[in-house]
């Protein structure tokens, strides 16, 4: 179980954080004022690595029969992903017609954050159940 873990937060985790921790680090460099809305796709990237990661991992799995659970968290990561999908066309969407007002993005960056959260746990916990369905077989 502990092997699967650190794979887990090593690769994918470390690996998802690149984008924000990039973008925070050239606004540094560049003595930039970014607004903190900006950061909406590197979060919405997140969401959708984390996602895609731990549906690949399910849908990996060596099982016969797919347990009911385990059907329930592909449809659950699915949706996180589509979300975010469509958020971040939104927010392009936003940016060419010049539609996207500091509320919207606002809004967008409130939810995106949300998504992010609920992505990053959910992909641990399947993660941990993951492990123990492995140690079992």
């Amino acid at each position: 179980m502990a092997n699967r873990l650190v794979k887990w937060a090593l690769f994918t985790m470390l690996f998802a954080f690149i984008p924000i921790t990039i973008s925070l680090l050239l606004t540094y460099l560049t003595g930039s004022s970014k607004n903190l809305f900006d950061y909406n796709t590197e979060i919405l990237f997140f969401t959708i690595m984390i996602s895609s990661k731990s549906l690949s991992d399910i849908i990996g799995l060596n099982m016969k029969v797919k347990d009911f659970v385990l059907t329930v968290f592909i449809g659950f990561f699915i949706l996180l992903v589509l979300c975010s999908s469509v958020m971040y066309g939104s927010l392009l969407y936003g940016e060419i017609t010049q539609f996207a007002s500091d509320l919207f993005r606002e809004r967008i960056f409130t939810i995106s954050g949300i998504l992010a959260l609920i992505s990053g746990i959910m992909g641990t916990v399947i993660q941990i159940m993951l492990s123990r369905v492995e140690a079992i077989e």
